[in-house]
């Protein structure tokens, strides 16, 4: 088998450490041996009963559970292709990645049996298999124990020989922020570079017990850092789903060193009374991706005594890019830290010339982290690999120490009179007011300037803002051209599950040039 393989590592390290604890949940602990036999047994029912060949696909629509990773790490044994799907669509959105990545199979948490059953209604070569407690020839269960007994065959061999790590292993969508969703296709290779970055980059060992909070639909959630764990030999904590709650206890009992979530999760623990007394000691890092981390935010959290710092990447990096160092979290705040061990990363203009220190441009990024292309899209694939760099669609910089900074997404940008402004930075200067929570910026129509910011604000509980309010906060804090001339206060803003928000959303909701108050 490829050492590229999931299923190779944890093959590995139940040889080497077969009674170390691999994953944790709510319910149970599960050691790298019995992890091993489970994916070796899974890998054997894929194959025999249910006839499925290298290049076939498995989807999975289910909360984070050792079956996703079972899953994964049984489908790299072959060859085959998983397809992780979000609970949060619709049927109809999971009917296209369905139909359009050519599933199989689709395991599924009987909590979303009936939306599996919509999703692939009309879909006859589709077989649905529930995630359940008790097991028979018809559930996930039940296919465990069919490799049981296929494992206890002498006439078969105990796993198969993936050589190439090239084969791909992940099929995962984009979120679809800007249309329909692109099908990223991550081979093994991608998935081993990627840990080894992770691995090198935060020096995760053996010792370390990390906790994911990210859903395994995600990325992130795979990747950050489920699986670099898992290879470097230590223990992954794995909730259902993110609760503020289960994150505060686990950590606290499990002795949790290594945290990921995004901004929002972040925010969400800080609101909560239990998180600035629970002892939270043994986290050496708290790692923060997906979308710029507020300063503001960081700053509670070091005042705290917790270090808090940002990396970034995209699924097409599987998605390890920059990553920040611990001993930079009190003094780089804001950058995302440098290019991990095995990536490189340049800025370039709109001609693709390179540019130097300080000069602010195109990210783009190339290693063998960066993914194979996108699902039947061969077209999309060549442009965003021109000239072999992926081409990041981030608008950034490095300083003269070689850190690097997001400004924010090139489609984002709001032209105003031919002067360029980046949400991001408003954003950053309205979330100083005491009274805001959270805010979004972007451009809409303006007879004068061709596009103007718009802010669309969500008010701290109990308090009430107003427009010439804010507009008083960003004099002396902002350029003229870069204040928002309408504002919109809400109750909500949209934003996907690694905590981007949706500005497609809210230019269609909130796109007119013109003040608004949610009622």
């Amino acid at each position: 088998m490829s050492v590229f393989a999931p299923a190779y590592w944890v093959h590995r390290r139940a040889e080497m450490r077969g009674d170390s604890i691999a994953i944790i949940t709510k319910q149970k602990k599960i050691t790298y041996l019995q992890l091993d036999k489970r994916v070796h047994m899974l890998a054997l029912a894929f194959r025999r009963a249910l006839g499925l060949r290298k290049g076939d696909r498995v989807a999975f629509l289910g909360y984070n559970s050792p079956a996703y990773v079972e899953t994964i790490a049984a489908a790299s044994a072959d060859g085959i292709i998983a397809v992780p799907l979000s609970y949060r669509l619709e049927a109809k959105e999971l009917n296209f990645q369905i139909k359009d990545s050519g599933a199989k199979v689709v395991f599924t948490d009987e909590a979303f049996l009936q939306l599996a059953e919509k999703a692939c209604k009309g879909e006859k070569s589709v077989r649905i298999i529930p995630n359940s407690q008790k097991a028979n020839e018809m559930n996930y269960d039940g296919l465990i124990e069919y490799g049981k007994k296929s494992l206890m065959d002498s006439t078969i061999n105990y796993l198969p020989k993936v050589e190439n790590g090239d084969v791909p292993l992940l099929i995962v969508y984009t979120s679809g922020t800007t249309g329909r969703p692109k099908g990223a296709v991550i081979t093994n290779s991608n998935m081993f570079w990627n840990a080894i970055n992770d691995i090198l980059g935060l020096g995760i060992t053996y010792r370390d017990t990390t906790l994911t909070l990210l859903p395994m639909f995600h990325l992130g959630g795979i990747n950050l850092f489920t699986f670099p764990t898992l290879l470097a030999g230590g223990t992954v904590v794995l909730p259902e789903k993110f609760d503020v709650q289960t994150t505060l206890s686990m950590i606290e009992k499990e002795k949790v060193s290594i945290v990921f979530g995004v901004p929002t999760m972040y925010q969400a623990l800080l609101e909560d009374k239990r998180f600035h007394t629970a002892d939270l000691t043994s986290v050496r890092i708290f790692y923060s991706g997906g979308a710029p981390l507020p300063v503001s935010l960081a700053e509670q959290y070091r005042a705290r005594g917790l270090p808090i710092v940002q990396g970034m990447g995209l699924t097409e990096t599987s998605p390890t890019a920059f990553l920040s160092d611990i001993r930079d979290a009190y003094t780089r705040v804001g950058s995302v830290g440098k290019p991990s061990l095995f990536c490189q990363a340049k800025v370039v203009d709109e001609a693709g010339k390179k540019l130097e220190a300080n000069e602010r441009g195109e990210i783009l990024i190339s290693g063998p982290d960066v993914f194979k292309g996108y699902w039947k899209k061969d077209e999309e694939t060549r442009k965003v690999l021109k000239g072999g760099w992926l081409h990041t669609g981030d608008i950034g910089y490095r300083d003269e120490e070689g850190y690097w900074y997001v400004i924010d997404r090139k489609k984002d940008m709001i032209n105003s009179g031919g002067e360029k402004v980046y949400p991001s930075e408003v954003e950053e200067v309205l979330r100083m007011n005491s009274k805001v929570h959270e805010v979004a910026v972007i451009g809409v129509p303006d007879e004068k300037w061709g596009e103007v910011p718009k802010a669309i604000v969500i008010p701290k509980e109990g308090e009430k803002l107003s427009r010439e309010e804010l507009s008083r906060f960003c004099e002396g804090r902002l350029a003229k051209f870069k204040r928002p001339k309408y504002y919109a206060f809400v109750k909500a803003i949209p934003i996907t599950a690694s905590g981007k928000v949706v500005k497609k959303e809210l230019a269609a909701r909130y796109g007119q040039p013109k003040d608004e108050e949610q009622a």
